[in-house]
């Protein structure tokens, strides 16, 4: 099982951790729910990808704030021990979190028990806070550092202000 996780903790890391490639999935995973034939499901998902890649073009950089959600059906709700984990997820909502908190809660909101964790997780009562690193070019910078000091557009498009 520690192997499967591995792997998939890999795959996500270092490729759904891409919002793109985020927004592509999740629109290929849609269509399918949706009962769309395969090659529909893989065009609106080219599609989607496509259209957050230009409108990220067309914004002038990327988009850092994008939104987090999680569905769940009156079945999961009905049992005690999920509404308990629903309260941890409301109680952090305004929290400065990252797309590192995803895998670690998905194994807390599953049920699914391993040591290949990182200690991003939403279903706690004290969130520990993690520095926001976001990709400038080539170089890796504090995103809440950055973005409170000066004007976004001048931190992500001068590069000496970084330095």
């Amino acid at each position: 099982m520690d192997s499967v996780v591995s792997v998939l903790s890999w795959i996500w890391y270092n490729f759904f951790d891409r919002a793109a490639m985020f927004m592509m999935v999740l629109v290929f995973i849609g269509q399918l729910l949706t009962k769309r034939p395969f090659l529909e499901s893989l065009m609106g998902a080219l599609k989607a990808y496509i259209g957050y890649i230009v409108y990220q073009t067309a914004t002038g950089g990327p988009n850092y704030n994008i939104a987090w959600f999680y569905w769940f059906n009156e079945e999961y709700l009905k049992e005690k021990s999920h509404k308990k984990l629903v309260n941890f997820l409301k109680a952090h909502v305004n929290e400065k979190i990252t797309s590192e908190y995803i895998v670690d809660t998905l194994f807390d909101l599953s049920g699914i028990q391993t040591d290949k964790r990182k200690g991003y997780s939403l279903i706690t009562e004290k969130l520990s806070q993690h520095p926001r690193r976001v990709l400038n070019g080539n170089t890796v910078v504090d995103y809440d550092e950055i973005f409170t000091k000066t004007n976004m557009k001048k931190a992500i498009y001068s590069p000496n202000k970084l330095d």
